[in-house]
């Protein structure tokens, strides 16, 4: 399989128009390069095109979530990201965390806190 680079993914703008055609490019191109090994077991072949379909969803999750932090930054509001396992549970997604991390941390007055923390600030500070 040749590398993939930089240089071959699409910018954020270009994917976001092409994303449907490529994701079903993609999904197509995936039923030919998996096998059913049991009832709860499939595996699946990947190559130069799936994971350039992986590398620009996360790229393109990165934008959201950033977006979306910020807008809550500008509201004064609470970002409340939640990850499942199946999905977050992958090496290569850490490094979009960390950045995301790194971004959040960059703003002034930033808090990072569970949700127990969050329930009794609201119930020192309701009606405040």
């Amino acid at each position: 399989m040749q590398k993939l680079t930089v240089s071959d993914l699409m910018s954020l703008e270009r994917y976001s128009r092409e994303r449907p055609d490529f994701r079903t490019r993609v999904i197509a191109h995936k039923r030919n390069r998996q096998l059913n090994v049991g009832p709860n077991t499939m595996w699946l072949f990947e190559d130069r095109l799936t994971v350039q379909y992986q590398v620009q969803e996360m790229l393109r999750t990165e934008r959201i979530f950033e977006a979306e932090f910020d807008q809550a930054y500008e509201e004064g509001g609470l970002f409340n990201l939640t990850m499942h396992p199946h999905v977050t549970g992958h090496r290569s997604r850490i490094v979009g965390f960390e950045k995301l991390i790194r971004h959040m941390k960059s703003k002034p007055g930033v808090w990072f806190a569970t949700e127990e923390q969050i329930a009794r600030y609201v119930k020192t500070n309701a009606g405040s």
